[in-house]
């Protein structure tokens, strides 16, 4: 049995995509290989402890002011961990938060390295922390650990085309690359068809309130379409204070404060009830380097689609890869409210289409995008890098027996 272990620099459990993405892919691992360590920060407030089979989850503590502090004191008590315990014949890291000093160390850690890319510090920091990227030595640093993780990783592992190509113009060869889609799990995510009785229409935004979602475009599209139609909207999810108060006074200025739901963030089994009162899910991502150039694969996107909640989101690719066409979903301009607000418009007027929408979509997200699908691929692709491994042990074996005196 091989000995694995999944390190991410994310609270868990917690009610966000990471937390869910985390918990699939550390089941499938623990199922098909017996069991794997799993090394976090501890649970976000008030998450209760989730055990999951054959995973023996740690929590390494994180304490500092800052960011860079709390990195340093995570590291610290990783490679405590790492030197305490056996070493690892996989080791699989979501960040050079984790990654890099396992990285830097080569294989003193574990004889393979993998790196889950769906992120990077380079890329995605300043817009959690605006003008940190003006720190041009800090962007230095992350982008040399950044390149230190691509190196040294044997596989890195992306949710988006997108992400896979951006790492293959950071240098990684096409071989190292393997594109696994987030997925759904439909056991939490049931279907029910669009509400056709709701008086008040509903739109649903699920997600962080950062600068890369469109929140913006949503609230300037719900102030027109307040102007002939009875609509509210219901928000979704993590915000740091200085983001939520910046939207609620941008809706308080156009007009609609009396009508967005402002709700936390909250378990899936929670969420997939918001999703079967609405009567549309918004994914209007804005057309910049984190979507664009870095990619994504927008958990939110697939979770409406398998709940049945018709979806109108950004044509980016990140988006397009998933919807593919107006059957499964309905896809507008990049940054053009206009045309947002008029797709919305239609589809609210047009029930029939929301029904063939909403079921296409979940026919689409059976096929392809389940947990399932994502956990087979990722257990497929270990069974590479094990079998890879048997065979050179293999052949060092076959040399040392025939250099050996007869």
């Amino acid at each position: 049995m091989p000995r694995l272990t999944y390190v991410s620099f994310d609270r868990f459990p917690a009610p966000k995509g990471a937390a869910v993405h985390i918990a699939a892919f550390a089941s499938g691992l623990a199922k098909a290989y017996g069991g794997v360590n799993l090394l976090t920060l501890p649970p976000a407030a008030d998450e209760p402890q989730r055990p999951i089979a054959g995973v023996n989850h740690v929590t390494l503590p994180s304490h500092g002011p800052h960011l860079v502090s709390q990195i340093m004191n995570f590291r610290t008590s990783l490679e405590h961990w790492l030197r305490t315990n056996e070493r690892s014949d996989i080791i699989h890291v979501r960040s050079p938060f984790e990654g890099y000093p396992i990285a830097r160390d080569g294989k003193q850690h574990a004889e393979h390295l993998v790196y889950e890319v769906n992120g990077l510090p380079s890329i995605e920091l300043k817009y959690h922390h605006p003008g940190i990227d003006e720190d041009r030595e800090l962007m230095r640093k992350l982008l040399h650990q950044e390149q230190t993780l691509m190196n040294r990783a044997d596989l890195l592992i992306t949710p988006s085309s997108v992400t896979a190509n951006y790492l293959r113009n950071r240098g990684v060869h096409a071989d190292r690359i393997k594109v696994i889609p987030n997925g759904v799990d439909l056991n939490t995510f049931t279907f029910a068809p669009p509400p056709q009785h709701n008086t008040v229409k509903k739109l649903l935004y699920v997600g962080t309130l950062s600068g890369w979602q469109g929140l913006g475009s949503i609230l300037t599209a719900l102030s027109s379409l307040r102007q002939t139609m009875p609509v509210e909207l219901v928000v979704i999810g993590v915000a740091r204070q200085r983001q939520l108060r910046r939207f609620q006074e941008l809706a308080q200025d156009l007009g609609v404060a009396n009508f967005v739901s402002w709700q936390p963030p909250m378990a899936q089994a929670e969420l997939v009830k918001w999703h079967h009162q609405c009567d549309i899910a918004l994914a209007p991502l804005v057309p910049n380097d984190r979507n664009c150039v870095q990619g994504c694969c927008p958990l939110k996107v697939l979770e409406a689609m398998a709940a049945g909640t018709p979806v109108i989101a950004a044509n980016l690719p990140v988006v397009s890869d998933i919807l593919g066409n107006n059957v499964e979903g309905i896809l507008v301009a990049p940054g053009n409210t206009d045309a947002l607000i008029e797709a919305i418009r239609a589809l609210l007027n047009n029930p029939d289409q929301a029904q063939r929408i909403a079921r296409a979509a979940r026919a689409r997200i059976e096929l392809q995008f389940t947990w399932k699908h994502a956990q087979d691929a990722l257990v497929k692709s270990y069974e590479g890098l094990l079998a890879a491994r048997a065979i050179a042990n293999f052949n060092t074996a076959s040399r040392a027996s025939d250099s050996a005196p007869s």
